[in-house]
């Protein structure tokens, strides 16, 4: 009768529900210990594949810099001294084409793409007349244009630059603030620079990366056109897209 009365009371069926609970707490550990195991090993072959591949990419667009002399009146007389005009385009339109594959590690699937990037716009010389110009003399025989690339493991085909519709060469420097970037750079002829009018620029990249793919604007005013066969992207930033479509066969964004 004692046992029945025991078994019976609430204090007994409070401490059975909470042996229950602490065995049950048991095999959920240990699949919480699995899933971290896991994780970590996702990682680690997440990370030696886009290592080898190419990590994330940022499209910044081509920079323009141009030395110049500033003469400023002192008690003396005058005094000069040099510094660089750093330029952005006026107009930048990108257009990319992004294929996706997968690429395994094991029992581990990790999403890589090749990017084809195409970028074209205008650099304008000629400063507005509100700017104080007439003391400062652009030097356009030293003029100098500058691509950054987020690594070179990252291209996978020499970018081909026009200007003007006439091809530059490039060549590739490494970037004092930032280890992974590289900064390919040109020294434009004299005769393709002129103060009274815009040049026209284009080149190509073919890039290789993982995880993300996204664009700081440059210009003043951008354009950027995506073509891609994931099929579940993700949107980011301060500016979506104005343009999306999504279907079993990828997706196209604006």
């Amino acid at each position: 009768m004692k046992w029945v009365n025991i078994k019976n009371s609430n204090t007994f069926r409070v401490l059975f529900i909470g042996f229950l609970i602490l065995l049950l707490l048991i095999p959920m550990g240990m699949v919480e210990s699995l899933i971290a195991d896991r994780g970590h090993l996702y990682r680690q072959a997440s990370s030696e594949i886009t290592a080898s591949w190419g990590k994330e990419q940022l499209i910044m667009g081509p920079v323009l810099t141009l030395p110049y002399v500033r003469t400023f009146p002192n008690k003396s007389g005058w005094s000069a001294e040099q510094k660089n005009k750093h330029l952005q385009p006026e107009d930048m339109t990108v257009n990319t084409t992004i294929e996706t594959q997968i690429r395994y590690r094991g029992i581990y699937k990790v999403p890589v793409y090749t990017a084809d990037v195409q970028i074209s716009g205008k650099f304008n010389l000629l400063e507005p007349k509100n700017n104080n110009t007439k003391k400062s003399h652009l030097q356009l025989n030293d003029g100098i244009i500058r691509i950054p690339v987020q690594g070179s493991r990252a291209l996978k085909k020499p970018i081909k630059f026009l200007w003007d519709n006439e091809e530059i060469i490039l060549s590739p420097e490494g970037d004092v603030t930032e280890s992974d970037r590289i900064i390919f750079t040109a020294k434009l002829p004299t005769h393709l620079l002129d103060i009274n009018k815009s040049h026209k620029f284009q080149y190509f990249m073919t890039l290789a990366g993982s995880e993300l793919f996204s664009f700081l604007s440059s210009s003043k005013h951008t354009s950027i056109a995506i073509k891609s066969n994931w099929e579940s992207p993700s949107f980011y930033g301060r500016h979506l897209p104005t343009k999306r479509e999504i279907s079993s066969e990828g997706f196209t964004a604006s």
